[in-house]
């Protein structure tokens, strides 16, 4: 009794197992009735008829990669390359690809990569001279162009140079210029004021002339640069006068500005409570 409950329980075990089909994610599976295509599981659980149906093709849904033997092929400029490929492939419809031959077989082609492209070595070496050729004329034109770039950079400094250059000498000249006016200005009135001074007979502004003429041909002398020799006159006393001669000029002129400026207006007189007036004081 024993033996026929073991017995039961693994033919129950084998019966469920044949029957029950559990049919993971990406999978399909093709169902075979006495050896004939009937239908397709798809991903879940499903039940057959014992020892009727039958699992066909397992088919795998997912894509998948397809190793190309290495082959020598023809490029379109008549060369021979040897290139290793691989393909991706998936299948679209599980009876089509497992049961179809001369019709579509359901797969599909997503794409071909190229693992390896291995040219000849003639072709190999013409490609490193030409990216040898091109790299070398990529940096003389990089040269050519920071050269370019820093003549022009000289070129632009100089130009700015020249132009502060140009207005440092313009600069130089009107202020030149302007000293020369004030100083012409000066001259002018000084001599203005010694024309009236010998107008008027004073003989201080003749003496002035004199020893201005004196002074600058004597220093006008000492300046020389091949004169080796200096002589200091002896009349020493008559330019001591004439000196004393301009110091009275001065004074004299002096005075007459202080004259000539007006007087301060007299303040004006306070009244008085009785409606009179006080007279300033002085």
């Amino acid at each position: 009794m024993t033996y026929f409950a073991v017995v039961l329980l693994v033919f129950a075990v084998i019966f469920v197992f044949s029957t029950v089909k559990i049919v993971p994610q990406g999978r399909e599976l093709t169902v075979e009735r006495f050896g004939k295509y009937t239908k397709t599981l798809k991903p879940g659980i499903s039940i057959l008829i014992p020892f009727v149906e039958r699992i066909g093709r397992r088919m795998n849904m997912m894509e998948q990669v397809l190793d190309v033997p290495q082959q020598e092929v023809i490029t379109k400029d008549n060369a021979m390359v040897k290139v290793d490929a691989i393909v991706f492939i998936q299948v679209m419809d599980a009876p089509s690809a497992a049961y179809r031959v001369t019709e579509p077989w359901g797969v599909k082609v997503n794409r071909i990569e190229i693992k390896d492209l291995t040219p000849p070595v003639d072709i190999t070496n013409a490609m490193a001279r030409q990216m040898k050729a091109e790299r070398e004329r990529r940096a003389v034109i990089t040269e050519a162009e920071g050269e370019k770039q820093a003549a022009i950079a000289r070129a632009e400094g100089a130009k700015q140079a020249a132009i502060l250059e140009s207005e440092g000498r313009k600069e130089a000249a009107f202020r030149d210029a302007e000293a020369r006016e004030r100083a012409a200005e000066a001259e002018a009135k000084a001599t203005a004021m010694v024309s009236e001074a010998i107008a008027r007979g004073d003989v201080n502004a003749i003496n002035y002339f004199v020893a201005q003429k004196y002074v600058e041909a004597f220093a006008e002398l000492a300046r020389n640069p091949t004169a080796k020799t200096v002589i200091v006159p002896a009349e020493m006393s008559g330019l001591v006068g004439t000196i004393a001669g301009i110091g009275e000029l001065v004074g004299l002129a002096r005075n007459q500005q202080q004259a000539a400026r007006p007087a301060p207006p007299a303040p004006p007189a306070r009244s008085t409570r009785s409606g009179g007036s006080v007279p300033p004081t002085a």
